[in-house]
């Protein structure tokens, strides 16, 4: 893997994300904010971050 190719997998993670998050919550909504989107939200961070983690050490590697 080179430099490239690094960046794509995260540029692919960072955009699942952004999908992810529009999608669940509307940008603009006034309601409020619940534990469920909170624990939502930090699925959605964890699933970002263990890709950018995967992602790194294939390229280390």
């Amino acid at each position: 893997m080179n430099i490239s190719s690094l960046e794509s997998k995260l540029n692919k993670s960072i955009d699942t994300f952004v999908d992810e998050i529009k999608l669940q919550y509307p940008e603009g909504s006034s309601e409020p904010v619940t534990a469920d989107d909170i624990n939502q939200l930090a699925r959605q961070t964890c699933y970002v971050l263990d890709d950018f983690k995967k992602a790194i050490i294939e390229f280390l590697k």
